[in-house]
């Protein structure tokens, strides 16, 4: 009799803890999915913030972090950015590749770094030149006349 007391009341305490395990893993895999949730609207943010940048006029940089050329040109890249700041004839961005794929496609970018004039979400030219500050500035002049 105390046998079959005692193996009733495994059962129960094993189908509460298959129940308790079984609730955690519904709420880990909830945590799981509001957290990518969250990511993927912060990259669609980002994408569009870039969007409506091209919308306008602006020099962009498409770059990833593996790119040894890409690492070299980025101090240079870095001051361009921060000289230009605040301007309201053009834009400087730099887009991480990696993380914007769809801007990537959609301006058939396929070696980095690039550097393109954007206007009205169309690419005017590439940045052919030298990856210096100098050469950056000269690009911007020939782009917005002065």
């Amino acid at each position: 009799m105390k046998l079959l007391k005692s193996l009733k009341k495994m059962r129960r305490t094993d189908v509460l803890i298959t129940i308790l395990v079984l609730s955690l893993v519904a709420v880990i895999v909830a945590m799981v999915c509001m957290v990518f949730k969250k990511k993927k609207a912060g990259e669609e943010k980002k994408q569009e913030t870039f969007t409506n940048s091209f919308e306008k006029n602006s020099i962009a940089l498409f770059t990833v972090k593996w790119c040894e050329h890409c690492k070299a040109l980025q101090p240079s890249w870095d001051k361009f950015m921060q000289e230009n700041q605040g301007r309201n004839d053009i834009d400087i961005v730099k887009i991480d590749a990696d993380n914007n794929e769809s801007i990537v496609k959609k301006f058939n970018i396929d070696g980095f770094p690039t550097i393109v004039h954007l206007k009205n979400g169309i690419i005017q030219s590439r940045f052919s030149g030298e990856r210096n500050l100098k050469a950056f500035r000269e690009y911007l002049r020939s782009v917005v006349g002065h």
